[in-house]
């Protein structure tokens, strides 16, 4: 993807994160044990996504100081949601997503999973199968790359490898991939609207 958005960023973290995670890879807020569950997407659950994604930049600029150190360094995630450590911020989330039609953070977090990796499937104009031999074609270049340093190596290599286990348990799903189909444009002017800078 070009220019990768703040939104870009933790959307795909969270699509590619593991899809059982231990206690200590959870983005804050979620349960220990957090399973992905795939969503059968509608226009209503994506325009809460987005609308909540813009109102969570705003939560992180104002909680920002509460951030765990290094927050972000080698996780975007935490870059985004690292002050949800605090009680208080963790409380706006919950309501906020519960405002846009979520009962939990979970159901929210399983939406945006699910509504970006049929956005790299509308975007790329490939099919889940085509993307998941991609990626490990991807993942086995980067790994015999001479030119990268050890720890780019490692820094780029675990997201990748998440995503194949991750896109491996993802099924097709015309109802869903219609929707986000018809509703590109929109998704795609959020993340740009979330890069960084944009207030």
């Amino acid at each position: 993807m070009r220019n990768l958005s703040l939104f870009a960023m933790i959307a795909f973290a969270l699509v590619f994160g593991p899809r059982t995670a231990p206690a200590q890879m959870v983005p804050p807020g979620l349960p220990p044990g957090y399973k992905f569950v795939q969503v059968e997407l509608t226009k209503a659950r994506i325009k809460g996504v987005l609308v909540s994604m813009a109102a969570i930049k705003d939560l992180s600029r104002k909680y920002g100081g509460a951030r765990k150190p290094n927050a972000g360094k080698r996780d975007p995630v935490a870059a985004l949601t690292g002050f949800l450590h605090h009680p208080a911020a963790r409380s706006e989330m919950k309501q906020l997503v519960f405002r846009q039609g979520f009962k939990t953070l979970t159901a929210w977090a399983n939406t945006l999973r699910t509504m970006m990796i049929f956005y790299v499937v509308v975007t790329s104009g490939q099919n889940l199968e085509t993307l998941r031999a991609k990626t490990r074609i991807m993942y086995e270049t980067l790994k015999e790359n001479p030119n990268l340093l050890p720890e780019q190596r490692d820094l780029m290599l675990k997201p990748l490898q998440q995503s194949i286990g991750f896109i491996a348990v993802m099924k097709a799903s015309p109802a869903s991939l219609a929707v986000v189909r018809e509703m590109h444009g929109e998704i795609t002017a959020s993340m740009a609207a979330m890069g960084p800078g944009r207030r």
